[in-house]
């Protein structure tokens, strides 16, 4: 698992950066996503990154070695039978849904584009909401769900250049909507742009300390992108 640590602070306009030490151990400098100014690293800065890279590793050592599979059920037990799960339901154009934990979605509106290759003309689209994992675009082509697609997202941050798999479709006209499950994103400066627009969006939701976050209750859920 990788901790993401405080990198240095950039002098010009104060933005915290953060990242994985270990990337940075070879670097000159930073390149902060806030104002696209190069922070050069001195010496003082390498050192006090490996001594992080150093305590990050020896916590991936420590780390407890996962646990024995779950004890038999009831319905395990010889002799009796095990009631059936409910399938779950599919989306339109893709996959079931799975059951697993997803991270969680923020709404945004961001201009994008996409192309089906590397090379191939690249068409508009605009995000719906965004995660550390995925985006939910708005677009005017429907590629046929598990196709790879090339994506690029503006944001405040800087222009995100990375790749996808189309993961479920729906609608038509000009409402097409698509899942896109992130695959790989380019390089660490991308990388360090998505984990600061998604960190950005978290603080601006964040609910205040002691009150729940607002709408709990009220029954209502904007559909989610993967």
């Amino acid at each position: 698992m990788a901790f993401l640590e405080e990198i240095l602070r950039c002098p010009s306009c104060g933005f915290l950066i953060r990242g994985s030490p270990s990337q940075y151990l070879t670097r000159r400098a930073v390149l902060c996503p806030m104002c696209r100014a190069e922070v050069p690293l001195t010496g003082e800065d390498r050192l006090r990154l490996k001594r992080l890279a150093a305590k990050g590793a020896g916590r991936d050592a420590a780390a407890p070695p996962p646990g024995p599979a779950h004890p038999p059920r009831g319905g395990d037990e010889p002799g009796t039978r095990r009631p059936r799960a409910a399938a779950p339901r599919s989306r339109p154009g893709g996959a079931p849904p799975s059951t697993t934990r997803r991270p969680p979605r923020f709404p945004a509106r961001l201009a994008a584009w996409w192309a089906a290759q590397r090379g191939a003309q690249r068409l508009p689209a605009e995000t719906v909401n965004v995660s550390s994992t995925g985006l939910l675009l708005v677009l005017a082509d429907l590629p046929a769900p598990g196709t790879s697609i090339q994506i690029r997202v503006e944001t405040p941050f800087g222009l995100v250049k990375g790749e996808g798999c189309i993961a479920w479709t729906e609608g038509k006209g000009e409402e097409r909507r698509a899942g896109v499950a992130l695959t790989q994103l380019h390089g660490a400066d991308d990388r360090v742009r998505w984990e600061s627009l998604i960190g950005q969006l978290a603080a601006r939701v964040a609910p205040p300390v002691g009150k729940p976050p607002a709408g709990r209750g009220t029954g209502t859920r904007e559909r989610q992108g993967s």
